[in-house]
């Protein structure tokens, strides 16, 4: 893992690959706390661990997450918030809290008998705006909004329909993924504000960032994606969307009205950075 500072300027590595002490074998995602410390998930097998460094990158300790976890967050009050796959058997939950020590607080979100253990839409992610958090796991349409102390306080539903994942598919995805040419699921996340619903759906094989106008009614939908197991929604802060563009964003760049340069670059194998702000 490299650290940048906000102008793009390497700073330095974050630890190092290997089984020494300070060392990761799998970093699968990490947080940055309030102090600027950093966090970093090391999930290999049923082993998980938290690494933790601090703002000048100096290795501070490793202890064992009591669950398997595949995604954190950094709590303003020093605990952490956890998320668990279908597939951890101690507790057949989705999200858990923990103290500083790892033991678990707070357990939320039981899973059904409609899951698939052995598939994954897309990699979940919990997003943080202002004093709310955010939490989805596909093929589940639900969102789940958590306060800034890890305490679940509503839940929102986006209804597509008739072209909603039927319950037996859900059971067996990989086996029926022809059939998902018919249906529309949430793809990676979900943002919600007074004025705005926005994440990104895997609509019949595509990948699409979506707004939802709150005020007008109104569903805005970007172009699609082939490549569904990465997300373009990257984060979302001060109400600002921040996404990227690499090649496998367009079938046709050419044919966009992106800048001349801007495309240049990007057909050269390179990625831009984007920052999308949303009028309030």
């Amino acid at each position: 893992m490299i650290a940048f500072d906000r102008n793009g300027k390497g700073i330095g590595a974050v630890g190092r690959l290997g089984q020494g002490v300070g060392e990761y074998l799998r970093i699968t995602d990490f947080d940055v706390d309030k102090d600027g410390n950093i966090f970093l998930l090391d999930a290999t097998g049923s082993e998980n661990r938290l690494f933790k460094f601090d703002s000048e990158l100096n290795y501070v300790w490793t202890k064992y997450i009591p669950l398997e976890v595949d995604c954190l967050l950094c709590l303003n009050n020093g605990n952490f918030l956890l998320g668990i796959p279908s597939w951890e058997e101690r507790r057949n939950v989705k999200v858990a809290v923990v103290n500083p020590d790892l033991s678990i607080l707070e357990t939320y979100l039981k899973y059904d008998e409609y899951k698939d253990d052995n598939f994954m839409i897309s990699f979940p992610t919990f997003f943080k705006s202002n004093n709310s958090i955010f939490y989805n796991r596909s093929i589940d349409n639900h969102i789940y909004i958590f306060d800034s102390d890890g305490k679940l306080q509503r839940t929102v539903y986006i209804d597509f329909g008739s072209q909603n994942v039927s319950l037996p598919i859900r059971k067996d995805i990989e086996r029926n993924l022809d059939e998902f040419k018919n249906y529309t699921c949430i793809q990676h996340l979900g943002v919600v504000t007074d004025r705005y619903i926005l994440g990104t759906v895997w609509e019949k094989h595509d990948e699409r960032m979506f707004i939802i106008d709150r005020n007008s009614g109104i569903l805005y939908k970007g172009e699609k994606v082939q490549d569904f197991e990465r997300s373009r929604l990257l984060d979302f802060y001060d109400n600002t969307i921040v996404s990227y563009i690499d090649l496998q964003t367009y079938e046709d760049i050419d044919s966009t009205d992106l800048p001349k340069d801007l495309k240049q670059h990007v057909k050269e194998d390179n990625i831009v950075l984007c920052l999308d702000k949303l009028h309030s």
